[in-house]
C-alpha cells in the first residue's frame, strides 16, 4: 500500500469529521471499517475497484451497508466539492523516522519497556519513582502535575487517582510500581545507601525540590542511554493517542484539541494530528491485516 495517499485519504476523512459530522457515531464507525478493509486489501481507497467497493459493502452488517453506503458517497462528493487542507506528507516522513522507537503501543508495551531500561520492580529501587511519574504522565497528568500530586490521591483498591477532580483509571500493568512506591518506607541514595523516606504527602517526595525540568534531566541520565529510552513527552503522547483510538473504535470521533499542552511539549493541534497518524501507522497497521475488527489489538491491550 503506497502510505502517502493512504494517510492522504484518511487525513481528509479527519477533516470530513471535524467540518461535517462532529457528533454522528455513525460516519466514524464507517471510516473505521474502511481503514480495516483498506489493510486487509492493501489498498488505500482512492485506488478502491468497484469490485473493492463491493467486497467492502459484503463484510458490513446487513442493516448497516446501504446507510454506510450512503455515507460514504456523501464524503466522495464532499472532498470533490471542498478544497480540503493538505496532508504533511514531509512532516509525516519525519515524523515517522524520529518516533520510529519513541512511542510505547499500550500499557503492556510501556511496563515492558520499562522492564529492558529500569529492570525488575525492586524495593529501595529509585527507578521506581521514574517508572511512576512515566505511569502518571501516559494516563494523562501533566509533568508538573506529576511531580505535585498526593499520595492520598492515589487509590489501589480501585486503582484509579483523583486528578482535577475526576477519577483516571490506573492501568493493571501500573500496580506493581505504584505499590512498591506506597509501600516502601525506604530507597537507596545515589551513592548507594539507604535513604529514609521524607515526611511529606507527595507521592514523588523523593525529589520533591525538583522541578519539571530537573526531573526530566535526571531521568533521561538514569536511562543510561539505552536504546529503549523513554522521553517523558513521547510516553505521554502515546497514552493520549491510545485513548484516543479506543474512543475511536467505540465510534467517538478523535478530538486531539484538549491536548495540546506546552507543558508536555505538545505546541500545537497540527503537529498532533500528524503524530497520532504516524503511532496509528506504526502499531495498528501491523495488526489489522490479518485480524479481524473486534479484536484488532489483541496482545498490547
Amino acid at each position: 500500500m503506497d502510505m502517502y495517499v493512504a494517510y492522504q485519504s484518511r487525513w481528509r476523512r479527519r477533516q470530513y469529521l471535524n467540518d461535517v459530522a462532529p457528533h454522528n457515531p455513525d460516519v466514524q464507525k464507517c471510516f473505521l471499517s474502511l481503514f480495516f478493509f483498506e489493510e486487509k486489501i492493501d489498498k488505500p481507497l482512492p485506488e478502491f475497484t468497484p469490485s473493492d467497493l463491493d467486497a467492502w459493502r459484503d463484510g458490513l452488517p446487513t442493516d448497516k451497508r446501504q446507510a454506510y453506503t450512503e455515507l460514504l458517497s456523501h464524503f466522495v462528493h464532499w472532498t470533490q466539492r471542498k478544497k480540503t487542507k493538505t496532508f504533511n506528507q514531509e512532516a509525516f516522513e519525519r515524523r515517522l523516522v524520529e518516533n520510529s522507537n519513541s512511542y510505547v503501543a499500550s500499557p503492556y508495551d510501556l511496563s515492558k519497556r520499562m522492564g529492558k531500561v529500569f529492570g525488575p520492580v525492586e524495593t529501595g529501587s529509585k527507578f521506581v519513582l521514574f517508572r511512576c511519574y512515566l505511569w502518571l504522565l501516559y494516563m494523562g497528568v501533566r509533568m508538573r502535575d506529576a511531580l505535585l500530586l498526593e499520595e492520598g490521591a492515589v487509590n489501589l483498591d480501585k486503582m484509579e487517582i483523583q486528578y482535577q477532580g475526576w477519577p483516571v483509571k490506573i492501568p493493571d500493568d501500573a500496580y506493581p510500581d505504584f505499590s512498591t512506591l506506597m509501600s516502601t518506607d525506604w530507597m537507596y541514595n545515589r551513592y548507594g545507601h539507604p535513604q529514609k523516606k521524607p515526611d511529606g504527602q507527595i507521592l514523588l517526595r523523593w525529589y520533591n525540590d525538583a522541578n519539571t525540568g530537573e526531573f526530566n534531566v535526571r531521568l533521561l541520565r538514569n536511562q543510561y542511554d539505552s536504546p529503549y529510552a523513554l522521553r517523558p513527552r513521547d510516553v505521554y503522547q502515546s497514552g493520549v493517542f491510545y485513548r484516543t483510538f479506543l474512543r475511536e473504535l467505540d465510534g467517538i470521533p478523535a478530538d486531539l484539541d484538549a491536548y495540546t499542552d506546552s507543558d508536555n511539549g505538545v505546541q500545537a493541534i497540527a503537529p498532533l494530528d500528524v503524530d497520532y497518524m504516524v503511532w496509528k501507522y506504526l502499531y495498528i497497521r501491523p495488526l489489522t491485516s490479518d485480524v479481524p475488527a473486534p479484536s484488532v489489538m489483541p496482545r498490547i491491550m
